[in-house]
């Protein structure tokens, strides 16, 4: 069944993306807000750390670009998917075209942080080289996450709903602990700090 086939595609190519963005956001956050002013401290000092604090949070701004392109040349984004849906009847539910609409209510009412992140995009990733970023100019963690949020929420209630495919969205930074290596290396480097 090709309709089944193609939605099957844009699922799961747009889960692909999300796990990505996930991923990177709870490093990004991680670095640029660590639990301890230790940990800040130790990341501030660290050339190389910052500049991996950079490349993820990139990553992150560029991955959710992607999910939520306004153009025509990304396949796997969400205004377009929620495009095909509507104009698919074979998927034609309408208690999920009731759900499709309340979601282009929320992009609608995101559309200031999209555009944030387009501007990050555009600006400092697509067109430069600029490794000097000031964060606080974009949107918050949390506005960010709420982007996380909603793409989830889309992409999970499609499949289960279109497809009846129950996916979970976990980040692998929430099956470890992935920051352990910062907080051990800031900790041992505040001890010998305090011995000399």
């Amino acid at each position: 069944m090709k309709n089944r086939e193609e939605l099957e595609t844009k699922i799961f190519e747009m889960y692909k993306i999300l796990f990505y963005a996930k991923e990177s956001f709870l490093y990004a956050k991680y670095l640029y807000k660590p639990e301890t002013s230790i940990e800040y401290e130790f990341i501030e000092e660290s050339e190389q750390l910052r500049f991996i604090r950079y490349s993820i949070f990139r990553m992150l701004i560029i991955e959710l670009a992607k999910l939520y392109s306004r153009g025509n040349s990304d396949d796997f984004c969400i205004n377009k998917f929620l495009k095909y849906i509507n104009s698919n009847e074979y998927w034609g539910l309408r208690s999920f075209r009731i759900v499709n609409s309340k979601w282009n209510q929320n992009l609608t009412e995101k559309a200031n942080i999209i555009d944030q992140v387009y501007k990050l995009r555009n600006k400092n990733y697509a067109h430069s080289d600029l490794i000097k970023l000031n964060i606080a100019n974009g949107p918050s963690f949390e506005e960010l996450w709420s982007l996380i949020e909603l793409a989830e929420e889309i992409i999970r209630k499609s499949a289960l709903e279109l497809l009846g495919i129950n996916l979970e969205i976990q980040a692998l930074s929430t099956f470890k602990e992935p920051f352990n290596m910062i907080k051990i290396l800031a900790r041992e480097n505040a001890d010998r700090i305090k011995k000399n």
